[in-house]
């Protein structure tokens, strides 16, 4: 109806009918006196047709109604609109003057402010004189205010006639500055605000700090919006000035613990949440069971009630409280013990932690960890995707509890995918038997052999080693291919072929650990019973490693020399080749092609042998999935290898051979001076070494020695105690 009269106005307006058109707003007018924004709007029609005067004319006519009833805001946006439209009439001054007046009667001076203001002389621009009044009423005397750059301020006086204010700031006092800058750059706040009382009453805030702590947050709450606050801006408003730093943790501690009885004040269960101030009080029971039932993920229930309901001192709620969540646990229950029974083993165990009481029990479920285990069709992968560690524990009692017969076995099904936490308590209870020895054994060789199935294991081998409860268990792996499986693992985790998302840094960091603590104590012990050749080999791994950065690399292999002396020459090689490594383009692509047949052939169907040999059971004993893993750590590491070398990969440049000194892509024919027999060798790439036709990559010992020398040079070198002594006769550059 409203949209019909105004476009009947449009039209009357169109067609200059003014007397009609002031009639149809009369019957509005008399409808409906408080609806301000359809009488502005139809004031904005009629000033668009040169009908300002009578449009003013109109709205003055509702503001005696508004003022009556005390509509105060609504009567200061009709007189906004008046003096917008008709900006020097005398009405609308004088409405100015009445709405002000009566809207402001209690605020200081507002008469005085009124005639600064030159609201009562229409030779000026009255909604300049609205502005004005507005500024002078932001502020007054003794109000708190804030500046971006100086902070908290108190306005000690405002000088009407200059309008300017002068502000008591904590780092400029006397402040003065004008009224219309300080609408713009300050921010008025309440005297009650927690930064205004910083400012006045400092004692006061560390008062309550000690002996009133929860009112103190009470009132920083207050001072945020819709009174709440995350953690860190509670620690931003009060650490530092009321509270000292070092006395923070202890003070929030106490706090947070007097909180769990306040019913004005809800806690956040997450973290970066909000600590929130409510407008009436919420009982501790309301609080525990709104924020409970709000979560709809099972999960997340358990971990409340870990988190908040088991923490929270019982005194706090009432049994009601026990009574729902035990309700909503047993239905977990009986929903999943047999489509999901670790989640339902989750829930008994959560549920068996708050009611101690096997009767009580039966009320909320008629399951208990018995028939869950019952239902369940693998009990190895229920009690594994368990994922509170304290439950998993609870499990394994259960299991041998119920299972008295089968328990052993399940215990070392269990032990091949455990977590390393659960690793103890499995075996613990598996060495009690010592028929379970030659099992176990080949277990714990299966994860030493097969990193990629499960390095859990292979952590707990390595953490142990030298632990006399598990010596003679774990003696078969003190050598330094343990040392090999440790780096292999860190390698296959740090590049992601191991994926367990989360644990892949916890892991590496594990691993590092062992290696390099108490300057690499561990390392050196087990080399310090290892013999010289498989430690050689395992150097290479290292100079190989992925994962291992060059001061860790180093750490390492100075350890390794104290046991295998020849490791010093393997460093001496990866010095030269820490840069680029040169290769011709025939043996490069051949590299390449090999690469590509890893990628696309062997490793894809490696994986395939591992799901075929996987579906033939039991893992302990199948000799073609231990193969078909053995063969996929080797394809994986055989893949790190090339990519980590074909980055440094560079194509030798022919036209670049000099045949002053022997260097890479030249023909070097030379005397050997001890058997008095000429030779040539053609210094070629790292793979184009053919000893049967002379030629040597330029990273073996030989080309090293011979590198850089003239005809007529004498070099000597050493290896595998051998002597050779060559004498240089001539150089010439090898064509492509």
């Amino acid at each position: 109806m409203i949209a019909i009269y105004r476009e009947e106005i449009r039209e009357l307006l169109r067609a200059k009918k003014i007397n009609e058109a002031e009639d149809i707003w009369l019957q509005l007018l008399d409808e409906d006196p408080s609806d301000t924004e359809l009488f502005i709007g139809l004031s904005t029609e009629f000033a668009n047709k040169d009908y300002a005067k009578e449009a003013s004319a109109l709205l003055a006519m509702n503001i005696p109604y508004l003022l009556e009833n005390g509509y105060y805001d609504r009567a200061i946006n009709l007189v906004k609109q008046m003096a917008a439209i008709t900006p020097h009439d005398k009405e609308t001054s004088a409405r100015i003057i009445e709405c002000y007046s009566l809207a402001f009667k209690d605020f200081p001076n507002i008469q005085e402010i009124i005639s600064v203001s030159r609201a009562n002389d229409i030779t000026q621009n009255l909604p300049k004189s609205i502005e004005c009044i507005e500024n002078f009423i932001s502020f007054k005397e003794g109000d708190f205010c804030k500046h971006n750059s100086w902070g908290i301020g108190q306005i000690t006086s405002i000088d009407f006639f200059t309008k300017t204010l002068t502000i008591d700031f904590n780092a400029k006092k006397n402040h003065r500055m004008d009224i219309e800058l300080g609408v713009r750059a300050l921010t008025g706040i309440d005297d009650q605000h927690i930064s205004a009382l910083k400012f006045k009453k400092m004692p006061y805030l560390k008062n309550l700090a000690q002996n009133d702590p929860v009112e103190l947050l009470k009132i920083t709450l207050k001072s945020h919006d819709n009174n709440k606050a995350t953690l860190n801006e509670i620690i931003d408003t009060i650490c530092g000035d009321i509270i000292e730093p070092d006395e923070w943790k202890k003070w929030w501690d106490k706090t947070k613990k007097l909180l769990k009885s306040d019913e004005y004040i809800t806690i956040p269960e997450k973290k970066q949440k909000y600590y929130t101030l409510l407008d009436q009080p919420v009982s501790i029971d309301e609080q525990i069971l709104s924020s409970y039932f709000k979560l709809s993920n099972f999960r997340e229930k358990l971990a409340f009630i870990s988190a908040k309901l088991k923490k929270q001192s019982k005194e706090t709620y009432s049994h009601s409280v026990i009574d729902s969540v035990a309700k909503d646990l047993g239905e977990m229950i009986e929903i999943n013990h047999t489509i999901h029974p670790a989640l339902a083993l989750e829930a008994w165990y959560t549920l068996f932690s708050l009611i101690n009481d096997t009767k009580q029990l039966a009320q909320y479920t008629s399951f208990n960890s018995k028939a869950i285990f019952e239902h369940a069709q693998n009990l190895m992968e229920t009690v594994n995707t368990i994922e509170k560690l304290d439950f998993q524990k609870e499990a394994l009692k259960d299991i041998k509890a119920f299972f008295p017969k089968r328990w052993q076995d399940i215990y070392l099904d269990l032990l091949t995918c455990a977590p390393s936490e659960l690793i103890d308590d499995i075996i613990d209870e598996i060495i009690l038997n010592d028929d379970n020895t030659p099992k176990l054994d080949n277990i714990l060789k299966m994860g030493f052999d097969l990193i990629t199935e499960n390095e859990e294991l292979l952590l707990w081998i390595a953490k142990n080693l030298y632990s006399k409860k598990y010596k003679k268990l774990l003696d078969p792996f003190s050598n330094v291919t343990l040392i090999e499986k440790l780096i292999d693992s860190m390698d296959l985790l740090h590049s992601g072929v191991l994926d367990r998302n989360d644990k892949n840094a916890k892991n590496i960091l594990r691993i590092k650990d062992l290696l390099f603590k108490n300057n690499c104590a561990f390392t050196a012990k087990i080399l310090a019973a290892s013999d010289a050749q498989p430690i050689l080999h395992v150097a290479h791994t290292i100079v190989d490693s992925s994962s291992l950065d060059k001061l860790n690399q180093q750490a390492l292999l100075a350890k390794f020399i104290i046991y295998c002396p020849a490791v010093k020459n393997l460093m001496k090689s990866e010095e030269v080749q820490n840069n680029a490594i040169y290769s011709s383009k025939e043996a490069f692509d051949q590299k390449q092609r090999e690469f590509y047949e890893l990628v696309n052939t062997l490793i894809p169907q490696n994986a395939k042998n591992i799901g075929i040999a996987r579906a033939h059971g039991d893992l302990r004993e199948n000799f073609e999935y231990k193969a078909a893993k053995e063969e996929q750590a080797k394809l994986l590491r055989r893949k790190m290898e090339f990519e980590n070398i074909f980055n440094k990969i560079r194509i030798i440049d022919f036209n670049a051979a000099d045949s002053k000194k022997v260097s890479l892509a030249t023909t070097v024919r030379v005397l050997d001076t001890i058997n008095h027999s000429e030779k040539i060798f053609n210094i070629m790439g790292i793979w184009d070494s053919a000893p049967e036709k002379g030629t040597i990559s330029y990273l073996t010992p030989l080309a090293q020695k011979l590198i850089g020398h003239s005809a007529g040079d004498e070099v000597t070198l050493e290896m595998e105690q051998e002597k050779f002594r060559y004498k240089i006769l001539e150089i010439t550059p090898i064509k492509q």
